[in-house]
């Protein structure tokens, strides 16, 4: 038997001590002849949430309490702003998987509005000619849509794990469990040059 000056003891007694007097009055167990619970329920009258001590087990509890939460890791490290995220995983220039001599360029002319979407030019040049085309960041979903009628999409989480394939899925198919539509790569020496 813990004597009730154990820090330990007493806080474990005190809960269940507690715990029973707020859901029913004492069992027949807990008579005189048990004077040590019963005199330490009678000495605290006001009930107490379990985990709370009054001798010095209550901050080697908290302590044991604090240990168990668990920190996102997003919250030791400052979030990148977002518009130097995708400027780091979408500047500079791809290359088109399908045709070599095809290259894109995402020219981020306008500032990205957090929470709403935003759009910007993507020019796409071959040996022959040059052709702009609008893409739109949604924020929400955190996809980068090809034309104003959201043809094709890229999921730009794709490109944190895999920063040198751009790969574009077809509207419809948000969960991507097809094949891409069409993807691009990082020509060789431009890995270096988009992640300043």
């Amino acid at each position: 038997d813990a004597s009730p000056s154990d820090g330990k003891a007493s806080c474990a007694t005190l809960s269940t001590g507690n715990s029973m007097e707020e859901r029913s009055s004492p069992s027949p167990s807990t008579k005189a002849d048990d004077t040590e619970d019963s005199s330490i329920a009678s000495r605290s009258p006001t009930p107490r949430r379990t985990g709370q001590c009054s001798s010095g087990a209550s901050s080697a509890a908290a302590g044991a309490q604090a240990a168990e939460v668990e920190l996102p890791a997003d919250l030791t490290v400052p979030a990148e702003p977002l518009m130097s995220r995708l400027e780091r995983l979408l500047g500079g220039t791809w290359r088109s998987d399908a045709r070599r001599d095809e290259t894109y360029e995402i020219r981020f002319d306008r500032p990205v509005k957090e929470g709403k979407t935003s759009s910007w030019t993507c020019v796409r040049e071959d040996s022959r000619l040059s052709k702009k085309f609008t893409v739109v960041y949604d924020n929400e979903q955190g996809f980068l849509w090809w034309g104003l009628g959201r043809t094709y999409f890229l999921d730009v989480s794709d490109l944190d794990r895999q920063p040198s394939s751009a790969r574009w899925y077809a509207a419809a198919d948000t969960t991507k469990c097809r094949r891409p539509k069409f993807s691009w790569s990082r020509p060789p020496g431009e890995m270096a040059s988009s992640a300043r």
